[in-house]
Formats: C-alpha cells, sequence, structure tokens
C-alpha cells in the first residue's frame, strides 16, 4: 500500500483539480495545498460552475464537496452524466455523512476525504493516487495501438494484467505482468501454464463465477467485482475486466484480463455500512437495518404460507442497574445478554438492537404463533439467568411483545407497533413474561399505545394546555399561591388524565421538553398577570425526576426566567417522594442549587411514598404537601386524623409550610384551619380553571370561583324505554371493535352493567374513553339464557373515583328484531330481580367501584 507521493509517478501536469467547494477560505486553502504539489488547480463555487469547468476542461479531476449552494454532489454528478461526461471525482464530507458516502460511493466516487485534522495533508496524496490509476488507464488505452508501447505499459502499469490462452486446454495463463505477481504473492513459474482458479477461495461468489464463465463461453466482454485470494490465503477484491482478443482473421487467441485492486475501496465500504446498518456497543444489527430487513421478509413472503414473526424485548427496571452500578456496568450487561440470546438462532433467526434496552427478533418462515412463542419463552428464561458482572451478581428480567405477519400487518409499522401494543400489555400484567398481540391486546393497552405514538406530536399540534389550581391561605382565606397542571386535549380519547400520560411522557422521555414547555408557558402566564396589575404570588411547578437529573436542569430554569421575567423568588419547584429513590445524593444537590438561587421547594404528595424524618431533615425544602388520601378521611378515621396532626406537628417543628390537599368539604376546612395548617388546595375554594377563570379569582380577591353550573349529564337517561337499575351490576366484556372507520382487532376489558333498557345500559369500568361516534365498541355478555352482542356509541361520561372509575351512558345500535329478544329477555330479569330470584353466576355480588379500585392499585403495585 503506497503511504506517501514518491511512491506515485510525478503526473501532476496531466490533469487539472476542480476544486468545488463553497466555502471560500477553505477553497483557498485546499488551492494552496494542491498547487504547491504541483498541481494545476481551477475553483468553483456551485454546482453550475463546476460544470460548466468540466465542460470546457481536459483531464478533469474533481475535488467535490456534497453540499453546495444551488445543488449538492449527487445532483452534480447525475447531470454531468446525463450530458455523458463521466469525470472522475473525490467527495468531500463530514465524518456523520455514513449514508452519503454510501450513496456517492455507488455512482462512481474515486475517494472519499472526511474532513478532519488531517484532510489538507490528505488531499495531494489522494489526488496523485487517483491521478496515477487515471494514467494507468490512459496508458493502457493508448497502448493498444502500438504493441511496443503496449507492453511497456503492461510492465509499469499498477493493474494486474493476465493472458490466457483459450485454444489450449483449460485455458492456461500464458502472461502475466510484475504487478499481478505483487498482487497474489504467486511467482511466474507458480502461475504459467494453471487456470486463474488459484485465486479463488471459499469467499469467492459463485454468481460472479458463473458469470465469468458465461462471458467466456460467449467470447465476451466482462466487467465484474470479484473477491480472490492471494498465495498466503489473504483476501484481496479486484475489479476485473476480462476481454477476448482476435487475430486478423477474426480467430480468438487470448483473453486479457485487468486486475485493478480497490480492497481498501471495499474495506471503507463495509467498514461505512457496518457503521450505518449495526450498533456500535453490542455489535448487533440496528433499527435501520431491522427495518430493511424486515421490509425485504414481507417482500419475499408473500403468497406464501409461512408467516414473519417480530419478538419486540424490553428489558425491566433497567435503569435501575445504571442508577446503581454505573453505565460500564449496564453496556456490559447489553453486550452479555446481546451474546448469549444471540446463540440461541445458529442463523435462523436475528437479533437487533433498536434502542437503549429494547431488543427486536424477526422469525422469517415461522408456522404459526406457537412456535414463535417458544422461541420467545425460551429468550425470556436465558435473560433472567444470573449474570456476574465486576463481581456484582445482576439478576433481570425482560417484557416481550409477539405479533405475526401476515394477520398482524403486513408492514413494518404496522408490525413494530403490534409488537409494542403487546409489550405493553405484558408490562402491564406484572412484567417478566411476553404476550402475543392478537390474543391480549385490550381496549387500555389501544389506548396507551395510540397516546404514545401521539405525545411527541401533542406539543406541535397544540394540544397541550396549563389550567391554574389556586393554594389558599387558611387563616386568611386569600390566594397566596398557584399550581400549574398540565392537560391534554386528545382529538380521538378527549381530556386525557395526567395519570395516564405523564408515565407514557417518563418512559418515552418526552417528559423533559414537555416539562420545559410547562415551566415556560406558566412562567410567561404568571408575568402576564403581573402586567396586568395583580399582586405577584408563587407558581408552582411539578418536576420530574428525568428534569432533575439532566446537566442542564438548572441552566434552563435560569434561562427561562430570564426570558420571562419572573423573579426566582416567586417559583416553586414540587417534587416527589419517589424522586429520591436511587438518586437522593443527585436530587438532593439540586434542590440545594435551586434554594441558593432563591427558587423555593416543596414535596408533592408527601406520606404516600418513601420519605424518612431523616431525609426531610436533610431536604432543603420550603413547603410540604400532604396528599389527598389522608385529608378525605380524616374526620371518619381517627387514625387518619392522628397522622394529619403529626404531620402538621412535623411541618411546624421543621420550620416548613404545610399544603393540605384536596380539601373538598367545610368541615376538613374548619378541621385544618383550627389546626392551623398554612395553606389549602382542593375543590371546596376551586377545582383548576383556565388562566381567564384564574384572573377573576384575583380580581374578586375570593377564594371559590362561581363556576357556571354545568348542563347535567345524560346519565338521567331518560329515554322512551324502560329500564332496569341493578344493585348488583351484571358482568360484561367490552372491546373496541371501530376506530375512526376502521376495524379494531383486540381482546375485551370487564365492565359492570349497572342499568339496562332496550335502548341502551349503564356501565362501570376503570377506562376513561370518550363521547366520540369514530369510536364504536361491542359489548358481550349472558342475560338469563341468551348471549348479546351491543354495538353502539358512548353517548355521556362520569368520572365516580379519583380518575380512577368512570361511568357511561352506552346507546345501542340494533336492529327491531335484537330490541325485540332483548325486551323479551329484560322483562323475564325483571321479574326474577322482583322474586328476589337473580341470575347469581351473571351478577357481580358486591360494590363495583371498590372492586375497580382494587384492580387498580394491584396493577400499579405489580408495575413498580
Amino acid at each position: 500500500m503506497l503511504q506517501s507521493l514518491k511512491d506515485y509517478p510525478a503526473i501532476q501536469d496531466s490533469y487539472k483539480v476542480v476544486v468545488a467547494e463553497d466555502d471560500a477560505g477553505l477553497n483557498v486553502l485546499i488551492q494552496k495545498k494542491l498547487k504547491e504539489n504541483g498541481f494545476s488547480v481551477v475553483s468553483a463555487k456551485n454546482g453550475l460552475e463546476t460544470i460548466n469547468l468540466v465542460e470546457t476542461n481536459d483531464h478533469i479531476i474533481i475535488l467535490l464537496d456534497y453540499l453546495l449552494p444551488d445543488m449538492n454532489g449527487k445532483d452534480i454528478i447525475l447531470k454531468l452524466k446525463e450530458k455523458e461526461l463521466n469525470v472522475p471525482f473525490v467527495m468531500m464530507t463530514g465524518i456523520s455523512d455514513i449514508e452519503t458516502v454510501l450513496e456517492m460511493m455507488k455512482l462512481g466516487a474515486k475517494d472519499y476525504l472526511v474532513k478532519d485534522l488531517d484532510f489538507l495533508d490528505l488531499i495531494p496524496l489522494t489526488m496523485q493516487k487517483i491521478a496515477t490509476e487515471l494514467e494507468n488507464e490512459r496508458i493502457l488505452n493508448r497502448s493498444k495501438e502500438n504493441n511496443l508501447l503496449l507492453t511497456r505499459a503492461i510492465e509499469e502499469i499498477t493493474t494486474g494484467v493476465i493472458m490466457t490462452d483459450p485454444n489450449q486446454s483449460d485455458n492456461p495463463i500464458v502472461y502475466a505482468n510484475p504487478f499481478f505477481y505483487k498482487l497474489t504473492g504467486y511467482s511466474k513459474e507458480e502461475v504459467i501454464g494453471l487456470n486463474c482458479r488459484l485465486l479463488q477461495g471459499e469467499g469467492t461468489d459463485p454468481i460472479a463465477l458463473k458469470k465469468i464463465r458465461e462471458a467466456i463461453e460467449k467470447v465476451e466482454s466482462i466487467s465484474i467485482e470479484i473477491k480472490n485470494y492471494s498465495k498466503d490465503g489473504s483476501e484481496f477484491w479486484n475489479e476485473l475486466l476480462i476481454t477476448p482478443v482476435f487475430n486478423q482473421e477474426h480467430q480468438l487467441i487470448r483473453f486479457i484480463g485487468l486486475q485493478k485492486d480497490i480492497t481498501e475501496r471495499k474495506r471503507a465500504a463495509e467498514q461505512i455500512e457496518t457503521m450505518a446498518y449495526h450498533d456500535f456497543l453490542t455489535g448487533l444489527p440496528n433499527r435501520r437495518k431491522f427495518e430493511k430487513e424486515l421490509s425485504d421478509h414481507l417482500i419475499n413472503s408473500k403468497g406464501g404460507h409461512n408467516k414473519t414473526a417480530v419478538i419486540l424485548l424490553d428489558l425491566d427496571h433497567f435503569k435501575i442497574i445504571n442508577d446503581t452500578l454505573g453505565h460500564l456496568a449496564g453496556d456490559t450487561l447489553l453486550k452479555q445478554l446481546a451474546e448469549k440470546v444471540k446463540q440461541n438462532f445458529g442463523g435462523q433467526h436475528s437479533l437487533y438492537r433498536i434502542s437503549g434496552d429494547e431488543f427486536c427478533i424477526i422469525m422469517p418462515h415461522v408456522e404459526d404463533k406457537y412456535e414463535a412463542r417458544i422461541l420467545m419463552e425460551k429468550v425470556l428464561y436465558q435473560i433472567r439467568e444470573e449474570i456476574i458482572i465486576d463481581g456484582h451478581e445482576i439478576n433481570i428480567t425482560a417484557s416481550a411483545g409477539l405479533c405475526l405477519s401476515p394477520e398482524n400487518g403486513d408492514t413494518v409499522e404496522e408490525l413494530l407497533k403490534n409488537a409494542d401494543s403487546a409489550l405493553y400489555y405484558s408490562k402491564s400484567r406484572g412484567r417478566d413474561q411476553g404476550e402475543i398481540y392478537f390474543s391480549t391486546l385490550n381496549a387500555k393497552s389501544f389506548k396507551h399505545f395510540t397516546l404514545r405514538n401521539d405525545l411527541r406530536k401533542a406539543i406541535d399540534k397544540k394540544q397541550l394546555f396549563i389550567q391554574y389550581m389556586p393554594r389558599v391561605d387558611a387563616q386568611t382565606q386569600q390566594i397566596v399561591g398557584v399550581e400549574a397542571l398540565l392537560r391534554w386535549d386528545h382529538p380521538d380519547w378527549g381530556l386525557v388524565s395526567p395519570s395516564e400520560f405523564i408515565p407514557i411522557a417518563e418512559e418515552t422521555g418526552m417528559i423533559v421538553p414537555i416539562g420545559n414547555w410547562v415551566l415556560r408557558e406558566a412562567c410567561l402566564q404568571s408575568k402576564q398577570w403581573i402586567k396586568k396589575g395583580y399582586p405577584p404570588i408563587v407558581l408552582s411547578v411539578n418536576f420530574s425526576v428525568q428534569q432533575l437529573l439532566r446537566n442542564d436542569v438548572l441552566q434552563t430554569i435560569e434561562e427561562i426566567l430570564e426570558d420571562t421575567g419572573v423573579s426566582p423568588d416567586h417559583l416553586e419547584i414540587e417534587v416527589t417522594e419517589s424522586s429520591f429513590i436511587s438518586n437522593e445524593k443527585e436530587v438532593t444537590q439540586v434542590l440545594g442549587e435551586l434554594k441558593k438561587r432563591r427558587i423555593k421547594v416543596a414535596l408533592d404528595d408527601f406520606g404516600t411514598g418513601y420519605s424518612s424524618l431523616y431525609l426531610l431533615m436533610r431536604l432543603p425544602l420550603d413547603t410540604i404537601k400532604m396528599d389527598k388520601s389522608f385529608v378525605e378521611e380524616i374526620l371518619l378515621n381517627p387514625i387518619n386524623k392522628s397522622i394529619v396532626i403529626s404531620i402538621l406537628d412535623l411541618a411546624k417543628s421543621l420550620n416548613m409550610r404545610l399544603v393540605a390537599e384536596g380539601v373538598e368539604t367545610p368541615d376538613q376546612y374548619t378541621f385544618l384551619k383550627e389546626r392551623r395548617c398554612d395553606e389549602i388546595q382542593g375543590f371546596y375554594f376551586s377545582p383548576p380553571v383556565s388562566p381567564g377563570q384564574f384572573e377573576k379569582l384575583l380580581e374578586n380577591k375570593k377564594w371559590q370561583l362561581e363556576m357556571t353550573s354545568e348542563k347535567k349529564d345524560k346519565q338521567e337517561n331518560r329515554r322512551e324505554h324502560f329500564r332496569i337499575s341493578l344493585v348488583n351490576p351484571l358482568i360484561m366484556q367490552m372491546t373496541i371493535s371501530m376506530f375512526k372507520g376502521k376495524e379494531v382487532n383486540m381482546g375485551s376489558t370487564e365492565v359492570f352493567v349497572t342499568d339496562i333498557g332496550p335502548g341502551g345500559l349503564r356501565i362501570m369500568m376503570g377506562l376513561k374513553l370518550p363521547v366520540n361516534n369514530d369510536i364504536q365498541l361491542t359489548l358481550t355478555g349472558d342475560i338469563l339464557d341468551d348471549t348479546f352482542h351491543f354495538q353502539g356509541n358512548i353517548r355521556w361520561i362520569r368520572e365516580i373515583k379519583d380518575g380512577i372509575v368512570f361511568e357511561f351512558g352506552f346507546q345501542f345500535r340494533i336492529d327491531e328484531n335484537e330490541r325485540i329478544r332483548l325486551t323479551r329477555t329484560l322483562n323475564q330479569l325483571a321479574i326474577k330481580l322482583r322474586n328476589n330470584k337473580p341470575p347469581t353466576k351473571q351478577l357481580f355480588m358486591g360494590d363495583p367501584v371498590k372492586e375497580i379500585v382494587k384492580k387498580h392499585n394491584n396493577t400499579k403495585l405489580i408495575q413498580k
């Protein structure tokens, strides 16, 4: 391999270099470097000038920057090719332009240069090398006119040249030039008389060999890239041109083969492709490779009987390992798991790393879901096996989602979406397990998935907004603060509860940009109130642990305060107790820095998490916010009452302000006021309101907003048909059957029917669905001896319990015959209920609200 200019003949004057670079300073430096090394140089600032120079000059080499003002490098080369100007060029690129480099190499780039520290020094060597190669080709073409010149050129050329005799048995080699011997490592004695097969090996492409044989049999020329092997077994790549030679009688007398060594170019291309399509840490193919290969599998399997399975894997609680043992241990774990799982496949299936702790498996040619499930369970079992890293015994599990093509989708997007939905469902059922898409997906996981997809666009589409909830001095009833509460008005699902979308934002990392948006918008609104003449009050904004752990969190807060003009004294950052799990040192340090900047800090939902007296004494807190769960039963439960009194005393002893959340009755307020609670927050004073409504509170200087009475929901159910109220509700299964005009295939969710008539029914469940005619539901269940499948839409909704339990009015879409059958059955049911003979197998004997809350709490406990 040639390493410097002295390795190449001095032929600078033979070629003129067009420096196509729009950066004037860099253009001058490149020209200077080339001229210092004897090159003739012309300059072009854009694509049009480059094309004009090529058209008006001979023996041109273009040194081409990919991005020029009027067109890019690809467009320039394509325009030259349209004009039949196949000009050699070298591409200049940034180090991250991997895909661009691949594309330009395919268009014929002789080489590429990365604009790094050694960039200018490499230019003369690269251009000299290419000029030499071009000159070799030119010499070879010119030598065809003169045998003497041809012989000399062949002996001197840095391209391997061989001649074979097709008139002898096995078409043996009868001549090879010196560069061929240098390239292959063979001597003249070891080559002459043998077939070119001596250069072939295991890695030589059989398809390429077949094309060569066919060309020789047809006595035709062929140009092809092929891998060969030298005498010592090392591989090298040739750009091989084979041409038949005829005598004056047009009889075939020789085949000439020209072997241009393109090994370095091939290795560079392979390296670029590896970088573009493989994960640096594990060496596994990455998401880009996954999408490409899955797309290829789906195209190839169309019309066949076999299926393609996609398994999505996500490590459970991987963040804890990173936080406790460090990112180096986390990286080591990922590499070991990747190697362990990959050993299962034996070339039949493929494993990909598509994000931080998320992997995907493609299983082509599977018979059914059961075959795929066996592999999924095997992989999950392997992941459970203990791993030792730096002396630490690590036990980790994974959750998985499986779907199959074509029944679950025939595009990459559909399959990945459905596998992700099944993955979410397996997490909701307790993690450390796998689920199959079509057998387990229900309305809750379907809603979760659509919310997860849409959340990234919610800010840009102006679907997020902020409501403001006042904090009132318990003694004076004056508004002393306000909490900014994020809301999402989704176009399909309506108002989405923060308890639904905040965990999604934290899971996807969107919580950071969303949290920063909330802080900025709330500060702008606070400043707007001050400009209108209202007295400044404390603005409280919730922060997630992900925001607190970012290196730039303090800088971000300072910039927003400076941009909006809000004083640090009027900002309070609320954090939850869960923020301190595994991050106590880091979070405490950040809170201390906030205090130094005169920004207040509040501990939200106190009493529900992991706080200890020791932790409270160490934290730089201004305010404790007592969770509403203590306030709810403050006058009913003696234990709760004692806890509240203790928390009030604790806050005073620590010199912290106490805010009681969830105050909803006059008695609760009176109790807290008498015990000198500092501040009150709750629906007794005001629910969260819009900025305009909050202004009215400030303007009237009173704590209770006179809300316009809302129209009563349609839950009065004034319908033309009779109704049956069920003290013990019927149990039915609900599924979403149509979503925005498309059929949806999913599993079911249990609902409780508390009221039913021939026109509709009232249901209760632990999932909030909107009043939206684009969402059609199907309810299935038995009433006495008949099974019914009711299709219809939600007509009204009412929240029963803390964003956990909801009641809906469901209107049937049934024909008259089905309505008659239902009426007959309901009459029979009414008689049984009147005679105290209820169908106990079909009824839930208990309080449905408590049952839904119980399941909700169990699910939260499992997910933790």
